[in-house]
C-alpha cells in the first residue's frame, strides 16, 4: 500500500496488475514500474505437489528477516553502484 501526499491530495493507492503472455511490450512510463518474472517449469507432471527445503516460508522470514533484508539492500545498492543499468530487452 502506498500513501501519495500532495498540496492537493492525499489518498491510498492500491494496485496489483498480472499480465500472462509471450512477447509482451511496455513502453512509456511503463517500463520503469513493471517486475518482469518467470516461472520455471519444475519438470514433474503435478507441480503442486512438489516439496521445497523450506518447509514454513513464513517462520523462515521472520526468523531470517534481517538477513533477508540485509541481501535485499546489497542487490539494490549494487544496482545503483552499476548506474542504475535499463534491462537488456530495451
Amino acid at each position: 500500500m502506498t500513501r501519495r501526499t500532495s498540496l492537493f491530495f492525499d489518498q491510498i493507492v492500491e494496485s496489483t496488475r498480472i499480465n500472462f503472455g509471450l512477447g509482451l511490450v511496455f513502453s512509456g512510463d511503463m517500463s520503469s514500474r513493471v517486475i518482469i518474472s518467470r516461472i520455471n517449469d519444475p519438470n514433474i507432471e503435478e507441480p503442486e505437489k512438489r516439496s521445497f527445503k523450506i518447509k514454513d516460508l513464513r517462520a523462515f522470514v521472520l526468523e531470517n528477516r534481517i538477513r533477508l533484508v540485509h541481501a535485499a539492500l546489497t542487490v539494490l545498492r549494487g544496482f545503483y553502484v552499476a548506474g542504475r543499468p535499463r534491462s537488456l530487452s530495451e
